[in-house]
């Protein structure tokens, strides 16, 4: 009788668990069956959730280069080196101004720079693009404007930099060629606002280096975003001029650095940025320079 009764136990339990496990295994390809598609509703709500302008400028076109203009204001040619390694520390620089003379506001003004040897030849030279490939090179480099958006009729100020290293040969010469830009009539528009200016001595906090230690010049502000669009990763523009009102030198101050790359300033709205410069014993002439601002947004 016991072991009769056993041997009937074991069988009820197989069922019971034969329809416990039959019961899981539906369970589990309910649960792994892939989510229903969103509604029209359910996509109007995801879209409705970001902020009006935050979305980048939409591109309308383009402008001829023939409706830009480059204007070279300063240009360091120091002669070349004895060595490559010598001449990585040697740079050719342009300071200048490049304009928006068509009726839309654009984005990226950009020329290509040539270099040309005595006999008229482009000489080859290393860039960014190249540094991929052993041996590559290219006649042309980049040259961009400080600031991205620039609207119909402004002029915004550029400077560019190539080690001698870079330039394979001696340049006599160099032409800059400017490029097609993008149309972006909905384009962010940054403006500096109550940029008020300070000083004081770089080399101890307390501001007690003495007479001879180099100062700081310093710039505080707001930037303001009046344009349709998001202005991203904001800064500062500051343009030094020498006294007939060409650009000796740029900075740039970004603001608030630790999220820079996340950043978006929504149209209306404004966040502060400062930033500094060292003025040196062997560059006075930046503590005293008259200066113009801008605004850049990527």
């Amino acid at each position: 009788m016991f072991e009769g009764r056993a041997v009937l136990s074991v069988a009820a339990l197989s069922a019971v668990l034969f329809a416990c496990n039959a019961g899981a295994e539906k369970k589990d390809k309910s649960e792994a069956s892939p989510p229903p598609a969103l509604s029209s509703k359910s996509v109007a709500s995801v879209a409705a959730a970001s902020p009006p302008g935050s979305g980048a400028p939409t591109v309308a076109g383009t402008v001829d280069a023939g409706e830009l203009v480059v204007v070279e204001h300063r240009v360091v040619e120091p002669p070349r080196g004895k060595s490559d390694e010598e001449n990585y520390w040697l740079q050719f620089q342009i300071w200048g101004e490049m304009k928006n003379a068509s009726r839309h506001t654009v984005r990226s003004i950009t020329a290509d720079i040539t270099y040309y040897d005595a006999a008229g030849t482009p000489l080859a030279l290393d860039t960014i693009s190249t540094a991929a490939t052993p041996g590559a090179a290219t006649p042309h480099d980049r040259i961009d404007a400080a600031v991205r958006y620039v609207r119909p009729g402004e002029s915004v100020p550029f400077h560019y930099t190539r080690n001698l290293a870079a330039i394979k040969g001696v340049a006599a010469s160099h032409k800059l060629t400017l490029r097609p830009s993008s149309v972006v009539d909905d384009a962010p528009v940054g403006v500096a606002v109550g940029i008020a200016e300070g000083g004081g001595d770089a080399s101890s906090p307390s501001g007690t280096g003495g007479k001879y230690a180099p100062r700081r010049r310093s710039f505080a502000g707001t930037i303001r975003n009046d344009g349709r669009s998001g202005c991203r990763d904001p800064k500062l523009v500051v343009a030094f001029l020498s006294p007939d009102g060409k650009v000796k030198d740029v900075r740039s101050f970004t603001a608030k650095k630790a999220q820079s790359h996340e950043l978006v300033v929504l149209p209306g709205a404004s966040v502060p940025v400062e930033g500094s410069v060292v003025v040196q014993a062997d560059d006075p002439w930046r503590a005293s320079a008259p200066v113009k601002t801008f605004v850049d947004c990527r």
